[in-house]
């Protein structure tokens, strides 16, 4: 039985990557070669990259990260929420609800956002998850990634070696088509 659902998968990964420039229709996915999904793979599912930030905004298309996105709790400490906008768009928030943690505060019991084993997010009060379903054929999938320090700094270590140490973080990665190779191309930034 699990040979019948691969071979759909299998020829769904090998088809060529499509674009035509108008908004995706209603329940809709665009086809993405695996080849043009790779870079952005690496980027998000791979590499090592640990943010700890006072409150973290993640804005993503549903399409690919709905799937590829988990998210831990305690629920002693951590309450979470999940309401849909007019648009469509899936909001989900988890916002941190202990007080006796001012100091000295167990990273375990923080809300917490990861991607396989690469990117893994933690906020010390709120991160807050927006599912895009409204999405166009030239940026079909996209993350950003946008973490704050209130009263500290926001931090992001990358394999295991802090990186950046600032009041604002910022991660995007996204898929955008790219006519003269006629395929999409991977754009990525942290900053």
């Amino acid at each position: 039985m699990k040979r019948i659902w691969i071979l759909p998968l299998l020829a769904a990964l090998s088809c060529k990557s499509t674009s035509s420039k108008d908004e995706v229709k209603e329940g809709e996915h665009v086809t993405i070669a695996a080849e043009d999904l790779e870079p952005l793979n690496n980027f998000i599912l791979e590499t090592r990259r640990l943010i700890v930030a006072d409150f973290v905004a993640i804005d993503c298309s549903i399409q690919y990260f709905e799937e590829k996105m988990g998210l831990t709790r305690d629920f002693r400490f951590v309450e979470r929420t999940r309401t849909v906008a007019k648009d469509g768009s899936v909001v989900v928030a988890l916002k941190n609800t202990s007080l006796d943690q001012e100091t000295n505060i167990d990273p375990a019991l923080l809300p917490r956002v990861y991607f396989s084993n690469g990117l893994e997010v933690r906020a010390y009060r709120e991160i807050r998850i927006v599912f895009r379903r409204k999405v166009t054929r030239q940026q079909p999938v996209f993350i950003s990634i946008d973490a704050r320090g209130a009263g500290g700094l926001a931090k992001m270590w990358v394999s295991g070696r802090l990186e950046y140490e600032q009041q604002r973080i910022i991660v995007n990665s996204r898929l955008l088509w790219d006519d003269q190779f006629d395929r999409y191309r991977h754009h990525g930034t942290v900053g």
